[in-house]
C-alpha cells in the first residue's frame, strides 16, 4: 500500500490497542507503519534491479518486525527527550510496524514475509496498493477518536477494514472462478494464473494466465450481485531465460533470475529488435497487454546488467474508460 496508508493504519492500531491516549505514542504508530519502505532508498545506478530486489525484502520480514519497532521506538524516545517510557513508544512502533508487511501481502506487488527462511514473496493479491475507500476509514476513525476522546470510533473503522479485506478475498474468489471459465471457454488450461484488483477499487479485476507458451491477459467485472462482464485483452509470448544462450552465473544470468523471483514468473517478450521482457502483472489498463515497466539487455554481452524500462501509463487518457469499466458501462463487454 501506499506509506500514507501504512502510516494511517499503524497509528489507528496503536491508538486502538494501547489504553493510554498519547498522541505521541499514536505518532510512533504511524512511523512504525511508515518505516519498513525506507528499503526504497537500497538503489544503484551500476545495478538497476537492486530497487525491485530490496523493496518488500528484509524490512518487510516477520521476523525482522521486533528489531523494526525497537529501533523506531527508540528513535522517538530520543525525539521526545526521554520524556515518554521507551517501552510504551517501542510497543507503539512495533505494533504500528507489524501491520506493514502484513497489509502489504495483502496486495500483488509481492512481500518477502518469511525471509530469511523463504524468498517467496507472497502476495494474497485482495486490494490494490492504493484504494480510497481503506484509506477514508482510517482517515475518518482517528479524526474522530481524536475529537471525541474514545477508542471506539477508530476500533469502527479498523473493523470496516478488516470486513474489507475479507470481501476483496471473497472478490478474489469470484475473479479465479471466472478466470477458470474463461479458459474453459477457449479450450485451454491454466498452467500458472493470478487475478488481481485494479487500481483503486474491488470491482475491476485483472487476470492473467499462463497457456502453451503465452500469457492472456482479460478484465473482469465483479459486482456483488448480478452477472460479471468479461474484457477480452490480448496476449504475448512467455519468456523463459532457458530460451537464450547465457552463460550460467553471469551478471545477466543472475538479472534475469533475480527478475523472474520479482515478477512471480510472469515475464512477457515485448516486440521491438532488441531483447526486452516485460513485467505482465500490470498494465496501465486491467484488460492491458503493453506491461508498464521491463527490462532489456543483450545476449552478447553477459557481462553487464540489464537496462530498466518504464512505459508511462496513460492514466489521464485511460481514466474515463476505466471509470465507466467500474461502473459498468464501457463498451467492449460482454456478459459472462
Amino acid at each position: 500500500m501506499d506509506p500514507f496508508t501504512h502510516g494511517l493504519l499503524g497509528a489507528a492500531t496503536s491508538r486502538a490497542i494501547l489504553p493510554k491516549p498519547d498522541w505521541r505514542l499514536t505518532l510512533a504508530g504511524a512511523a512504525g507503519g511508515m518505516i519498513p519502505d525506507m528499503d526504497i532508498f537500497i538503489q544503484s545506478i551500476r545495478d538497476p534491479l537492486l530497487f525491485f530486489e530490496f523493496h518488500r525484502h528484509f524490512s518487510h520480514s516477520l521476523l525482522f518486525i521486533p528489531a523494526g519497532g525497537f529501533l523506531t521506538g527508540v528513535i522517538f524516545w530520543l525525539l521526545f527527550k526521554r520524556k515518554v517510557p521507551l517501552k510504551l513508544l517501542a510497543l507503539a512502533a512495533t505494533l504500528g510496524y507489524a501491520t506493514h508487511p502484513l497489509l502489504d501481502a495483502c496486495t500483488s506487488y509481492g512481500t518477502m514475509l518469511f525471509w530469511p527462511f523463504s524468498e517467496t514473496r507472497v502476495a494474497w493479491d485482495l486490494i490494490s496498493i492504493i484504494d480510497p475507500l481503506f484509506t477514508s476509514a482510517l482517515i475518518v476513525g482517528l479524526i474522530l477518536t481524536a475529537f471525541l476522546k474514545r477508542r471506539t470510533p477508530v476500533l469502527l473503522a479498523l473493523s470496516f477494514c478488516f470486513l474489507y479485506l475479507a470481501f476483496g478475498a471473497y472478490q478474489h474468489r469470484q475473479g479465479i472462478q471466472s478466470q477458470i471459465k474463461l479458459a474453459r471457454e477457449r479450450g485451454q488450461e491454466i498452467e500458472r494464473g493470478r487475478v488481481m484488483p485494479s487500481l483503486g477499487n474491488l470491482i475491476v479485476w485483472r487476470s492473467v494466465y499462463e497457456n502453451r507458451g503465452r500469457i492472456y491477459v482479460d478484465a473482469f467485472r465483479i459486482p456483488a450481485e448480478g452477472r460479471s462482464l468479461l474484457w477480452v485483452g490480448g496476449s504475448l509470448p512467455v519468456f523463459h531465460k532457458e530460451g537464450i544462450s547465457v552463460p550460467p552465473e553471469s551478471i545477466l544470468e543472475k538479472d534475469l533470475r533475480r527478475y523472474a523471483l520479482f515478477a512471480d514468473r510472469f515475464l512477457v517478450l515485448l516486440p521491438g529488435g532488441s531483447i526486452s521482457v516485460g513485467d505482465a502483472r500490470y498494465s496501465d489498463m486491467p484488460q492491458g497487454v503493453a506491461p508498464i515497466w521491463g527490462i532489456r539487455f543483450d545476449p552478447d554481452t553477459p557481462d553487464r546488467h540489464v537496462a530498466r524500462l518504464r512505459f508511462a501509463p496513460h492514466l489521464k487518457r485511460n481514466f474515463p474508460f476505466f471509470w465507466d469499466m467500474v461502473k459498468g458501462s464501457a463498451p467492449g463487454s460482454r456478459t459472462f
